[in-house]
């Protein structure tokens, strides 16, 4: 965790900086936060569990590399953004844990 962390540090001009993060943010808590929403989310979507807050988080994820993070352009992020606002939009469909639960609803 301590090498993510640096990538998030500008005092050790981190690979990862992204120039609109304010200085008075610890580079802990985006490094946590990143850490935690690429090990969480994915994993939300794969079950079909809260389909639409996963994606949403991975989308925001994805927006920030393409677009604020130096480096890291990639034409394979579009597709990714076009998917998760699918999924934003339409849910996980019939065969996600989301719609079984509110199935009966």
């Amino acid at each position: 965790m301590e090498s993510t962390v640096e990538m998030f540090d500008p005092e050790e001009d981190g690979e990862f900086l992204i120039s609109f993060l304010p200085q008075f943010i610890p580079p802990e808590i985006p490094a946590y936060l990143a850490t935690f929403g690429e090990l969480l989310l994915p994993a939300l979507l794969f079950v079909g569990l809260l389909t639409r807050f996963g994606a949403a988080g991975l989308l925001v994820m994805t927006i920030v590399i393409q677009f604020f993070v130096p480096g890291f352009e990639n034409d394979v992020h579009y597709l990714w953004m076009l998917v998760l606002a699918m999924l934003i939009g339409h849910g996980g469909g019939k065969l996600s844990v989301d719609y079984w639960i509110l199935k009966d609803r």
